[in-house]
Parts: structure tokens; C-alpha cells; sequence
């Protein structure tokens, strides 16, 4: 699709397509720390009350708003990719 824009839209393509791959790097880069975040909490049910629970449920915290802000990220670019990219 970005070859498209380039040859068929000239420079505003080029910009639309070095744009868009931009977004995507970022969401790409960002899920892979979310993973990894994720994968590296120290989830221990029998620690309830104590500071590591505390501590853990604090990083949910902070990781989940890190995930809700990419998903609205996302949604956004997708809005933008079909209603105002793909028609063009």
C-alpha cells in the first residue's frame, strides 16, 4: 500500500507512507515492552497484603494505562488509515 501512495500521490505519499510506518514501528516497539512487562511481573497469590503485592499492583496500574493509551493509539491511526488514506 505505501509504494501505492508514493506513485500515485507523489510527495504527500511519501509523507503518508514514512508517516505511517512510523506509527507503526512505535506501536510494534511499545507492544513488545508491554509484553515483556508483563511477562516479568512477579505474580504471587499468596503475597496479597504485602509490599511486592502492593508494588506489582502498581505496575498493572501504570502498564495498563501504557496499554489503553496504545489502544486508543491505535484505533486512531486505524480511523485514519480507512477514512482518510485508503479512499484517496
Amino acid at each position: 500500500m505505501r509504494p501505492a501512495f508514493a506513485r500515485y500521490l507523489g510527495r504527500e505519499g511519501e509523507e503518508m507512507g514514512d508517516h505511517d510506518r512510523k506509527d507503526h514501528e512505535h506501536a510494534r516497539a511499545e507492544l513488545v515492552d508491554l509484553y515483556t512487562a508483563f511477562e516479568t511481573l512477579p505474580i504471587d497469590v499468596t503475597a496479597a497484603g504485602t509490599s511486592t503485592h502492593e508494588n506489582t499492583a502498581s505496575q498493572l496500574k501504570v502498564l495498563a494505562r501504557r496499554y489503553k493509551t496504545l489502544m486508543t493509539e491505535l484505533a486512531e491511526h486505524m480511523k485514519i488509515e480507512s477514512g482518510q488514506q485508503i479512499p484517496r
